[in-house]
């Protein structure tokens, strides 16, 4: 990415999917959702994200979706909407990512990124600021949209978070899992009760502290970045809209809590 304003949004930390590990639970089947959040830089308001997963008329096949638009001072730095996308298709080993797109929205084609796995050829082919690259890949390897939604479904499979890889910015690139504890979170959607984990690359100074929802069928509620364990951006889940199915004795919650918030969800 270019040196100029770029949200920090939680999406951008790349979770990771099918972790690097001998055993695990079977990932369960998504359902779709619709998640509004917030985004605030240094207390100010900068961004809106809107994330989507529906299905497809293909069997198992998911679009995975971000749309993310500046508010306030932010529209000066970038006035456009800023949209990735994940195709994958769910399997019962994990998530299997087909094509990733990234639209800057910027005006310069360089500024975008576009990632196509060749899953019978091991690669993926990957472009990146205008430098095309063909990444070997090994089963499990997933793009850092996918890899969002398949640390929630490992959740809902009850496979803790630990070591998980994907492709990001032309290279893999391996991200770990901390639990942290559980706590409250208080958001514009309501407070939750959380499982909290911190992820981060070994050696990088970034890291992102992350809170996710049993009740919400582990969707995350709030997202802190962090650069040398002090915070730069956060984001509040603002309103959601999820489909009933992840389990049975959330259904009753996520459903009660949806009637009540579902009238907020802002389109970007």
């Amino acid at each position: 990415m270019p040196s100029r304003f770029s949200f920090p949004v939680w999406v951008g930390l790349g979770l990771a999917c099918t972790a690097l590990v001998l055993e695990a639970n079977p990932v369960p089947q998504p359902t779709g959702f619709e998640l509004t959040y917030k985004i605030k830089a240094y207390g100010i308001a900068v961004g809106e994200m809107q994330i989507s997963l529906t299905e497809t008329d293909d069997a198992d096949i998911y679009i995975y979706k971000n749309r993310t638009r500046a508010l306030g001072l932010a529209k000066a730095f970038r006035s456009g909407v800023m949209s990735e996308t994940s195709r994958f298709r769910v399997t019962p080993a994990g998530l299997v990512p087909i094509q990733y797109d990234l639209d800057d929205s910027t005006d310069d084609p360089d500024d975008d990124t576009h990632i196509a796995f060749d899953w019978n050829a091991g690669v993926a082919d990957s472009l990146y600021e205008g430098e095309q690259r063909d990444i070997e890949i090994d089963p499990g390897t997933l793009d850092r949209m996918s890899a969002d939604l398949a640390v929630i479904l490992d959740l809902r499979a009850g496979n803790g978070p630990e070591r998980y890889q994907m492709v990001h910015r032309n290279a893999l690139r391996v991200y770990e899992f901390e639990y942290l504890g559980e706590e409250e979170v208080k958001t514009p959607a309501g407070r939750f009760s959380t499982v909290k984990y911190r992820r981060q690359r070994p050696g990088s100074k970034r890291s992102g502290i992350i809170w996710f929802s049993p009740a919400l069928c582990y969707h995350v509620v709030q997202v802190e970045s962090r650069k040398n364990d002090k915070r730069t951006s956060i984001a509040k889940l603002q309103a959601h809209s999820i489909e009933p199915g992840c389990a049975p004795e959330q259904q009753e919650q996520q459903t009660h809590t949806k009637i009540q918030v579902l009238g907020k969800v802002t389109p970007v």
